[in-house]
């Protein structure tokens, strides 16, 4: 068994400032733009990403899995984590690597194609 903590969900909206104002609205969210283009929003202790799909995003389907695009967990060891669930049999979408200092990352498939990205965080910035 693998430990793991939330990390951050991520949705996908034509029009992200709209969908952060209204969690913050209802739910007293905190909105953070970020430099990269989406809006990160806090809500209840968890993250959620909320950003426009990209041209290589493929048709997310309607509901009730409408702007759904990911679940990200946060681990302590993505080496060890990723060798447990390759033992395991769990299927790589994206091989563990760097997307920024301090952060490394990958992607398994989960039950019914669910996407889960695993995270290792460390440094101050990450």
């Amino acid at each position: 068994m693998i430990d793991v903590d939330w990390d951050h969900l991520q949705i996908f909206a034509q029009d992200p400032e709209p969908m952060a104002q209204w969690f913050r609205t209802w739910f007293n969210a905190s909105v953070n733009p970020t430099t990269t283009g989406r809006i990160d929003v806090t809500l209840a202790g968890v993250q959620i990403f909320i950003a426009k799909p990209s041209a290589t995003t493929t048709d997310t389907p309607r509901h009730p899995h409408n702007g759904f695009d990911h679940i990200g967990l946060k681990v302590q060891n993505l080496e060890s984590a990723a060798q447990a669930l390759r033992e395991g049999g769990v299927r790589f979408t994206s091989e563990p690597k760097e997307i920024r200092p301090g952060v490394r990352m990958c992607f398994i498939e989960g039950p019914e194609g669910i996407s889960i990205e695993l995270l290792e965080r460390s440094g101050p910035q990450s």
